[in-house]
């Protein structure tokens, strides 16, 4: 299975740990793709020296070893298309991307606290 990740995820990644091994007993083997969309968002997060910047350029290092997709438009629209589209799952942290995720039918993985909980059908 292919785990698209959106840049809220990748951000939160950044700054603390996550179980990994959670992942896999949600959705079984996978592998992440960064969207060039997210890819995009995050590089025009770097720029600066506060906290947020910082967490940026750690969310683009991580997301640049990752298989890369092509995809254009604004980013949340990008995601929604490619997990329609390709049967992929998305993680993230955007509310309002869930949201319309879930009426795509699109498996959704969020962290709940510091493990990552499966929402919607079972990828």
């Amino acid at each position: 299975m292919i785990v698209l990740l959106d840049t809220s995820l990748l951000l939160l990644m950044a700054e603390k740990p996550v179980d990994l091994d959670r992942l896999v007993e949600l959705v079984g083997r996978f592998d992440f793709a960064v969207p060039a969309t997210v890819m995009a968002e995050l590089r025009s997060m770097t720029a600066g020296t506060g906290r947020r910047s910082r967490l940026a350029r750690s969310a683009l290092s991580f997301a640049s070893k990752q298989r890369q997709v092509d995809a254009a438009g604004e980013v949340d629209g990008s995601l929604v298309d490619l997990a329609s589209k390709g049967g992929s799952a998305v993680a993230t942290m955007d509310a309002e991307l869930i949201g319309r995720l879930r009426g795509r039918g699109v498996p959704v993985l969020t962290l709940r606290g510091d493990r990552f909980a499966l929402l919607g059908p079972e990828p």
